[in-house]
């Protein structure tokens, strides 16, 4: 009985976790390799998760495999929503060579409201801190892969003002069969965001919640 009472717990967290970054049951299974009767099964707490496969849960769910073990406190469940108005929205066509941006993406690249509201796609990676690129390179290939299609870090940029600045940075790609079709986004501006757990709580609920409705 405390066997499945466990099972319960952690099948809830893994609800929890997976509906706040906005995936469903099947793709986290076809992330893992396993049916989706098994991730119902997880979820329901009728089967109980090994260890290994508990890592790769928290992997593909982009999290340690302690936070799959252990429930946040209420207030940390549902937070606030208020956007920040560092918040931006892009997108851009699978293959093509510019990016559609709104006012507070401009700003997060160093330009002023009234400049063009499109920017050149190899402007923008130029621009990415060397030190990002090769997981910009990882990221972008995840995007073109129509198992996945999520775009999704944290990098240090130079605006076009000579600023760095710190930007997450999410995207999904839509497909028409194995097709890329479009690329939609937010990217958030955390250069001055102040640092600590409840902050990135926070950041990563508004990320969530906005994801579902790219």
């Amino acid at each position: 009985m405390q066997k499945r009472h466990v099972d319960g717990r952690i099948g809830a967290r893994l609800t929890e976790v997976r509906k706040a970054r906005g995936f469903s049951q099947g793709w986290l299974a076809k992330r893992i390799n396993v049916s989706t009767a098994t991730i119902q099964a997880y979820e329901r707490g009728r089967a109980r998760i090994a260890a290994e496969r508990l890592k790769a849960l928290a992997d593909a769910l982009r999290c340690r495999p302690d936070e799959l073990l252990t429930p946040r406190p209420p207030e940390l469940i549902q937070p606030k929503l208020i956007l920040p108005s560092t918040l931006g929205f892009y997108g851009r066509a699978a293959h093509s060579h510019k990016v559609d941006v709104d006012a507070a993406i401009k700003a997060a690249c160093g330009l002023a409201a009234d400049a063009p509201g499109h920017l050149a796609w190899q402007r923008w990676y130029d621009r990415i801190h060397p030190e990002n690129r090769s997981r910009a390179d990882h990221e972008l290939a995840r995007v073109l892969d129509p198992q996945d299609g999520i775009f999704h870090m944290q990098y240090r940029f130079t605006g076009y003002d000579g600023i760095e600045r710190t930007i997450i940075d999410l995207g999904r790609m839509t497909f028409n069969g194995n097709q890329p079709v479009r690329l939609q986004g937010i990217m958030l501006d955390i250069t001055h965001e102040p640092r600590s757990r409840t902050a990135d709580d926070r950041i990563a609920a508004i990320l969530a919640t906005i994801k579902k409705h790219l």
